[in-house]
């Protein structure tokens, strides 16, 4: 481990900046995949037992005895890498070539739906191999297109909460769920027609599109369009997509600077 700093403060800072890495580098990781799973597993620390004759350790006492864990519990230091460890040696074989594997959660990527299905067959059948199982109500097998029409002031939250992620890739976007944004306000009674129907398959239709799934791909050529002013420089990076004619498709990496 570098040295970052003394205790606690320091681990702390070692893990952080870890994190940081494994997310920036996501993005390179992922490709040009179109179609992802996503699989929570259940019980996560408690399918790795103590190891034998260090029980003892993890005593705890209460008004009926004292009692000791056989299985790792949370909250137990050294957990977290135990079983980061643990899963990654049991999908080495996989990773970073279709699977991301993040304690206990899982993300599985493909290019094409045939692909996928083998994908997600492979990672399932090695579950069963190690005895992991999944939590169903946490996994996530489907994408946007089936998401159900709202019922409620909550559940139109809970939709534009998920949209608002991806605001700045949709054009017209405050235009396009403005009627689903009406709903959520005090004054106005809820009530669900045609317009906020047609606003919410809009939405739902604009997440399906390339111009929103398509990730960054390291083999195609970048573009980097730079300005700038009195006060600030920026720089919007791009690459080409489909063919040489279609216009560079951009992404959200924006540079803006204060000289």
């Amino acid at each position: 481990m570098p040295s970052l700093g003394n205790g606690k403060e320091g681990i702390i800072l070692w893990i952080h900046n870890i994190l940081n890495r494994e997310v920036s580098s996501l993005p390179y990781r992922l490709g040009s995949a179109k179609i992802f799973t996503k699989l929570d597993l259940k019980d996560a620390y408690w399918l790795i037992c103590i190891r034998e004759g260090d029980e003892w350790k993890t005593a705890f006492r209460t008004r009926y005895g004292l009692f000791e864990y056989l299985v790792i519990p949370f909250g137990l230091s050294n957990a977290l890498g135990n079983f980061q460890a643990y899963v990654h040696s049991c999908f080495s074989d996989m990773l970073d070539r279709f699977v991301i594997i993040y304690l206990y959660d899982f993300l599985i990527f493909s290019k094409s739906e045939q692909e996928h299905i083998q994908h997600v067959s492979l990672v399932l059948q090695r579950m069963i191999e190690k005895k992991l199982f999944c939590n169903l109500k946490k996994c996530q097998f489907h994408t946007t297109r089936d998401w159900k029409p709202p019922t409620n002031v909550k559940e139109t939250q809970s939709f534009l909460g998920f949209c608002n992620f991806y605001r700045n890739f949709i054009p017209y976007y405050s235009t396009l769920s403005s009627p689903l944004s009406n709903l959520t306000r005090k004054t106005v009674a809820w009530e669900w027609g045609t317009v906020q129907q047609k606003a919410f398959d809009d939405l739902k239709a604009a997440f399906a599109s390339a111009d929103v799934v398509r990730h960054f791909d390291n083999t195609l050529d970048l573009v980097l369009k730079t300005d700038a002013s009195d006060f600030a420089i920026s720089g919007i990076l791009s690459h080409q997509t489909d063919c040489a004619q279609s216009p560079p498709r951009h992404s959200p990496s924006i540079l803006i600077m204060k000289i």
